[in-house]
């Protein structure tokens, strides 16, 4: 629920610089773009812990995936943004790397102007 309200915060603010573009070049994006940074947590050793000894500290690196930009209101945004991250993690537990860590920071853009 947290990861939703944030992602709504994000978009709102990305719509609103959306418009002002689409006002001033009279374009609209395409393509959404959402990065995570992990911070990283505690592992608990075996496959879900990626191998490391228990109590050892791993880091998920950068990811990003991108999908289609059909409407460009923040709550269009929102949902777009949320269902990219939940291919990610979807992805990340089909790697068996499990849900330890945590996210230490969420980005989005809009690209592919129109």
């Amino acid at each position: 629920m947290q990861v939703q309200h944030w992602l709504l915060e994000l978009a709102r603010e990305l719509s609103e610089r959306i418009e002002a573009d689409r006002q001033e070049h009279e374009r609209v994006p395409q393509l959404l773009t959402v990065s995570v940074t992990g911070g990283g947590g505690a592992a608990g050793g075996g496959a879900a812990g990626g191998g490391a000894a228990a109590g050892e500290h791993v880091q998920m690196g950068n990811h990003s995936r991108s999908g289609k930009l059909q409407r460009v209101g923040a709550e269009a945004i929102a949902e777009v943004a949320g269902g990219l991250l939940r291919k990610w993690a979807a992805e990340r537990c089909e790697r068996r790397e499990g849900s330890r860590g945590s996210i230490g920071s969420t980005g989005a853009w809009a690209r592919e102007y129109g």
